[in-house]
């Protein structure tokens, strides 16, 4: 009797270890899913901190920064007819666009703007009106606020002002100041800018010189001269200044 429930207690010891394994490897198999799942949820993070941070480095050159904007469609399109989208997408330059909104463009006379489109005689005048919205260089709005002229691409003169916080362009106003390129900046302005009719140079930005006088040096003259007598002086001249001395006469004897 004795040894039957030894054996019914020893069958029951291993049907409960068995079980408890089973539960073991179950557990095992649950953690390990759990911590592969949280890697791969690491690592996604991971890939697309580096997706984000190389979007923000990757700059578009001019044209690409124009043409992700569709404020600047109209001004894209007439970069393209006149043929100006390649040498300002040039890697190797900078420059400064001045660039019309649609809404500006719609102030023009709408007439010469379809002229300007779609006549291919008005070609040269399209790229004299479109280079005169470009300075080469990279200027930034406080560059700009610190110069009264600027030379334009199409060797015209911009004048440029400053009122109060705002700076206007020629018959312009920036709008919107320092939108980076890879090989550029762009400041967005309100109006189409009319160019001057002779080309012309840009006064140089103002700068701060300061001149100083060093009066000169005063001079000494003694002179001693006798009239009928004997005469001693004292002649004190300041050359550049004023003239100040004593002079003492002795003529016949007497002191004059």
């Amino acid at each position: 009797m004795k040894n039957l429930f030894a054996i019914m207690g020893l069958a029951t010891a291993v049907v409960l270890t068995s079980c408890g394994g089973g539960k073991s490897k179950e557990d095992e198999a649950a953690r390990k899913k759990r911590e592969a799942d949280s890697l791969a949820a690491l690592e996604q993070k991971r890939q697309d901190s580096i997706a984000a941070a190389n979007q923000v480095v990757e700059l578009k050159n001019v044209v690409e920064t124009a043409q992700a904007d569709p404020q600047f469609s109209t001004l894209v399109e007439l970069l393209s007819n006149a043929g100006l989208v390649e040498k300002l997408s040039d890697a190797n330059a900078n420059f400064t666009v001045f660039a019309p909104t649609n809404d500006a463009f719609a102030k023009m006379d709408q007439k010469k703007l379809e002229a300007l489109k779609t006549d291919l005689k008005k070609k040269q005048e399209l790229t004299d009106l479109l280079t005169y919205h470009v300075a080469v260089g990279k200027f930034a709005a406080v560059d700009l606020k610190s110069r009264p002229e600027l030379d334009m691409l199409d060797e015209k003169v911009l004048v440029l002002k400053v009122d109060g916080e705002t700076l206007k362009v020629g018959n312009g106003t920036v709008t919107s100041a320092d939108i980076q390129c890879a090989n550029g900046v762009i400041h967005v302005v309100d109006a189409v800018l009319t160019p001057p009719v002779k080309k012309s140079k840009a006064k140089p930005a103002p700068t701060t010189n300061t001149i100083t006088t060093t009066p000169a040096p005063a001079t000494t003259i003694n002179k001693t001269e006798g009239v009928g007598g004997k005469m001693t002086g004292n002649e004190t001249q300041q050359v550049g200044g004023k003239m100040t001395g004593t002079q003492t006469q002795q003529v016949g004897g007497k002191a004059k």
